[in-house]
């Protein structure tokens, strides 16, 4: 069932509340706010700016979603980056 139909018949999609990828890529919009490609093809933007972060193209990195509808990154090195969704 597309979106279209779901939205005519008053259901909708479920919303995922967790996300597992691997980063593809990393670009820096400034020196304290990195993007994240991941494998899938969402890009993914640092919300608040941190100096130093330990995120390498190949990591596992897991995504939740948190209060009032804010999303977290964590990897093995990284923990509770907040971030939103570019694309």
């Amino acid at each position: 069932m597309t979106e279209t139909l779901q939205r005519k018949s008053g259901t909708q999609p479920k919303q995922l509340d967790e996300l597992t990828g691997r980063i593809a890529g990393l670009s820096y919009k400034t020196a304290d706010r990195v993007i994240v490609m991941l494998e899938n093809g969402q890009t993914w933007e640092q919300a608040e700016p941190e100096a130093h972060l330990a995120l390498r193209p190949g990591d596992t990195v897991t995504i939740r979603r948190g209060m009032l509808g804010a999303f977290y990154m964590s990897s093995g090195r990284t923990h509770g980056l907040r971030v939103k969704r570019v694309r």
